[in-house]
């Protein structure tokens, strides 16, 4: 039961919950397993052993959980179709490993000799109703509900609404787009040297103040790499919140991760992206978390297209959702999507896209 490798970020009750139950709860899960495996052994059986065992399998996962680390970031370029997966292999994973480091402490603790085979089914057994509980913790305090609420589709089948997503893919070291319907990816520029990564950012601006919207990549300060340039205003999205920055560039995203502020083509204030993996992606009063002990991954930059459709960043994932169909799609791999329509005249309904 101590195998909890948290890897949630920092200020998330699921955070705090899980750093008490690594420090104090295994002397507490030590002595209640102790008590129910001396139910059903029906014999005495001392506390510490079982108490060692829970803080050894707590070490064992804490280091299966940096081992495991470039594994979940690979999850976490795909999150809606393999982060489920991958959850479900770990807590199987956790479950056998803590029983079977777990079991010569058992067995000394009940005077069975080392690795009793008696006590194996029965440490099973008491093991399941402590999991039992750990998962339904992180039900109340983090939660998995994207999975729920977001059947992992093909993009034409969650949007019929027709443009490109711009966005950086710090790995290609390039500026990248792709079509809203997965059809079609391409590089744009050349991703500068990130000597300030916090700094780099994609905006929008009116550099002639005639309405004409270009696409910039600023790197640090004033320094401007054009990326596209002379769209309609109307092609691009608007902020909810009105937010720009002292320079007047609408701030996207950056390659930090930072919240950035809700676009919209269509006025919907609803749509909003909390700074920790428990606050998720909020749509109309509901959040749509993913935050595990195994895997936890923020919301940044969504874009609410006009059919209701959101384009946001999941974890390293560029992603289109719509929690009223039902579904969801991975773009791409990347950070701070930035999106351009192609006919900003054409006025999706929600009901075209059933």
């Amino acid at each position: 039961m101590g195998f909890l490798p948290l890897l949630a970020n920092a200020g998330t009750p699921l955070m705090w919950a899980g750093c008490c139950l690594l420090i104090f709860g295994n002397l507490v899960i030590g002595v209640v397993e102790a008590r129910l495996l001396e139910r059903l052994l029906r014999r005495p059986v001392d506390d510490r052993p079982l108490v060692l065992a829970n803080y050894a399998s707590m070490s064992a996962g804490i280091g299966m959980g940096w081992a495991l680390d470039p594994l979940s970031q690979r999850i976490a370029a795909d999150p809606l179709r393999l982060g489920l997966i991958y959850i479900a292999i770990l807590w199987t994973a956790a479950f056998c490993l803590t029983v079977l480091i777990e079991w010569p402490f058992a067995s000394r603790a009940a005077s069975l000799g080392s690795f009793s085979r008696s006590v194996l089914p029965l440490l099973a057994t008491v093991n399941v109703i402590t999991y039992a509980f750990l998962i339904l913790l992180v039900g109340l305090l983090g939660g998995v509900n994207v999975f729920i609420a977001f059947r992992n589709s093909e993009a034409a089948q969650v949007t019929r609404v027709e443009g490109w997503v711009y966005y950086c893919d710090p790995k290609k070291h390039a500026v990248q787009r792709v079509r809203l319907d997965g059809s079609r990816e391409e590089r744009v520029a050349a991703l500068p040297s990130l000597e300030a990564p916090g700094q780099t950012r994609l905006v929008f601006d009116d550099p002639k103040g005639v309405g004409s919207v270009s696409l910039f990549l600023r790197v640090s300060g004033s320094h401007r790499l054009l990326l596209q340039s002379d769209w309609s205003p109307r092609r691009t999205a608007t902020t909810a919140t009105a937010h720009r920055e002292a320079n007047g560039l609408l701030s996207l995203g950056n390659l930090t991760f930072g919240p950035g502020s809700t676009l919209m083509f269509r006025p919907d204030e609803s749509v909003a992206a909390g700074f920790w993996p428990a606050e998720g992606l909020r749509v109309r009063g509901v959040a749509y978390r993913l935050e595990t002990p195994f895997l936890a991954l923020t919301w940044r930059s969504p874009t609410v297209l006009p059919d209701g459709t959101t384009v946001a960043q999941l974890g390293d994932a560029i992603v289109l959702v719509n929690a009223e169909r039902g579904k969801g799609a991975r773009l791409a791999a990347g950070v701070g999507p930035a999106v351009l329509l192609d006919r900003p005249e054409r006025n999706f309904e929600p009901s075209e896209q059933k």
